[in-house]
């Protein structure tokens, strides 16, 4: 990564260029605003570090809205050793990405470089890849091909198969409802009973009668007329 330092400050540009060398970035410095805008399209840096108090005509909070005038999007970092209450908002109403306050503090300094690596953004973004497909569950919808009928059961004849149309296969019979068993089981039962009782009357022998005389048929009897004795004489 190439990091642009715009800076005055001996002591503070050794320091950034330390740790840029631990993270193999390298640091281009200008020590004015001046020499900063008439370089950046030369210098094209990945991340820009901008003292506040320049020396020189421009400040670099005037600087960074120069840049953004310009259309320049790199990510800037204000630097100030004047940490005042309002000082980040100011910043960032620039057109800062960032604020640190002096003497930088050596970890969110490193945390930045690694945060605003292109490299490191690059590597962090995962690849999108397709989820593997199942065959065990995939659904086929198009002609010909039925979700658990394999090929076999496809091909093969309808005799065999007991099947005709395509929508034979994709509406097989439904369940049989606990209600349904229950009807069956009883209307079963009642079946079994009824049989039961006809079987009793049709083997019952009717009892003998006191005369002697076989016992009569249902069609022989006949009902006797009102007012007549046991003999059929009337009174």
């Amino acid at each position: 990564m190439r990091i642009l330092y715009v800076e005055d400050n001996l002591a503070n540009l050794s320091l950034v260029q330390r740790l840029a060398r631990v993270g193999d970035h390298e640091v281009i410095s200008h020590p004015d605003g001046e020499a900063a805008l008439a370089n950046i399209d030369q210098d094209k840096p990945d991340l820009i570090l901008m003292d506040v108090q320049l020396k020189g005509a421009l400040t670099g909070l005037e600087v960074v809205k120069a840049l953004r005038a310009r259309g320049h999007n790199t990510p800037i970092i204000a630097l100030t050793a004047y940490a005042m209450v309002g000082d980040r908002e100011r910043c960032l109403e620039a057109g800062c990405d960032d604020y640190l306050p002096k003497p930088l503090p050596v970890e969110q300094l490193v945390e930045f470089f690694q945060r605003y690596d292109p490299k490191k953004a690059t590597e962090s973004t995962p690849s999108a890849q397709p989820a593997p497909a199942n065959p065990a569950t995939s659904d086929h919808t198009q002609a010909g091909t039925v979700t658990g009928v394999t090929p076999a059961e496809w091909t093969a004849k309808p005799a065999e198969t007991g099947l005709t149309t395509d929508s034979d296969f994709a509406k097989p019979s439904p369940p049989e409802t606990p209600s349904q068993a229950t009807n069956e089981t009883a209307n079963q039962g009642s079946s079994v009973t009824l049989s039961s009782k006809e079987d009793k009357q049709s083997t019952t022998t009717p009892p003998a009668r006191d005369d002697g005389k076989p016992p009569a048929s249902a069609s022989e009897k006949t009902v006797k007329p009102a007012g007549t004795d046991s003999s059929g004489n009337s009174g």
